[in-house]
């Protein structure tokens, strides 16, 4: 049975938890939630993303500790699961994916294919959060200081961490930022003019 009436209700209900309760979260769910972020839509198929799960608490720690500070309070008590999203190098994307390169050299100056590289990754995290929230799990997106967090889990050979996912469930009476939108009216042009 659908947990939510329709894809926008699952959208507006997805938010930042910023104190996590330290149930565990099943294998089932987080092998749920991966595969949304494994079929989030990318640019020619490429599919520009790793993913590691953390369950380690100390490595869990550490990661967050390489976070910007930019929540207040920030996350406490930390999320049980963290999810470190890899963006592959250029590299190690045309070595493993050259047929979907074939339009862009990666010694040339070109950097279409860096930012759709970039759309999508960001494609796939966000997936993942939606589908914890249909799961009942929530959730924060952490930006990490990438050499720390690559060099901290040892992907420097494929990549650079630019995102984290914490998971979990939220515990009772957590804080929570106020919750709002710019109106609709001031984000829509409709053939250049606003009505």
């Amino acid at each position: 049975m659908p947990r939510y009436k329709n894809f926008l209700s699952l959208t507006k209900t997805r938010k930042t938890t910023y104190e996590f309760d330290q149930k565990n979260i099943s294998k089932t769910n987080i092998l749920n939630i991966l595969e949304a972020a494994r079929w989030a839509p990318s640019c020619g198929n490429a599919q520009p993303w790793y993913f590691i799960v953390v369950e380690d608490k100390k490595t869990i720690k550490q990661l967050v500790g390489t976070t910007h500070y930019i929540h207040a309070p920030f996350i406490h008590p930390l999320p049980p699961v963290v999810i470190a999203f890899v963006l592959p190098s250029d590299k190690h994307m045309h070595q493993y994916f050259e047929e979907e390169y074939t339009h862009c050299c990666i010694h040339s100056q070109c950097t279409q294919h860096q930012n759709e590289e970039e759309l999508c990754f960001a494609m796939s995290v966000f997936s993942s959060t939606l589908a914890a929230t249909d799961l009942g799990i929530s959730s924060c997106i952490l930006t990490p200081q990438q050499d720390q967090a690559t060099k901290l889990l040892k992907v420097e050979k494929i990549g650079v961490v630019r995102l984290l996912v914490g998971l979990g469930y939220e515990k009772n009476n957590a804080f929570q930022k106020a919750r709002t939108r710019r109106a609709l009216k001031d984000l829509v042009f409709y053939d250049g003019r606003r009505k």
